[in-house]
Order: structure tokens, then C-alpha cells, then sequence
């Protein structure tokens, strides 16, 4: 995965923009919906009742979230591991980056 840009100003906490070296399908990453993403946000914050968590969302190539049904969910604070442990479980059949 490439990183993209910073879009913590759309979120609470940190937020990071990243692009996925193969186009996914919503139903491969147990979304109902489906639609194909290429781009996802990996969100950083502290909840009231949760303490620290990192979610990664389907977003388009602007951060805007494309579905708020988090992808993979990691009970602490940080973006760069949450960002390493989706694309361990779900790019393995991808490209890499060029």
C-alpha cells in the first residue's frame, strides 16, 4: 500500500489516505454492498468507552469514505500497523506497488 495524503481534518484523531496496489470488490472484504475500491482510510482515535482504536474504511481517491463498516478494527492507537495488518490479510493476491 501507498501512502497518500494526511486526512485527519475530516476525522477525529489521525486519519491517512492510502492506495492499494490492486482494485477490491466490498463483498471480498465482507461489505454487503457492492462496489470496487482502490483507496482506503486508516483512522486513528481515542473513544470514550473503547480507549484507543484504529479502523481502516473503503474510501475514494479524495478520503472521502465510501462505507463506514470498518474493514479490520485494532484496539490500540496507530495508523501504520492498522495499514500493515489489512494489507496481510487482504492484498496477498495483489500487485505490488510500482
Amino acid at each position: 500500500m501507498k501512502r497518500v495524503k494526511d486526512v485527519s481534518k475530516r476525522f477525529q484523531g489521525q486519519a491517512v489516505l492510502y492506495k492499494l496496489p490492486c482494485k477490491l470488490r466490498s463483498r471480498d472484504v465482507g461489505i454487503d454492498d457492492d462496489f470496487e475500491f482502490e483507496y482506503v482510510v486508516v483512522s486513528a482515535v481515542h473513544a470514550m468507552f473503547t480507549g484507543d482504536e484504529t479502523m481502516v474504511f473503503a474510501a475514494d481517491e479524495d478520503g472521502k469514505v465510501l462505507s463506514w463498516l470498518d474493514l479490520i478494527v485494532i484496539r490500540y492507537w496507530d495508523v501504520e500497523d492498522a495499514a500493515s495488518l489489512f494489507a496481510e490479510e487482504y492484498l496477498q493476491n495483489c500487485r505490488k506497488d510500482d
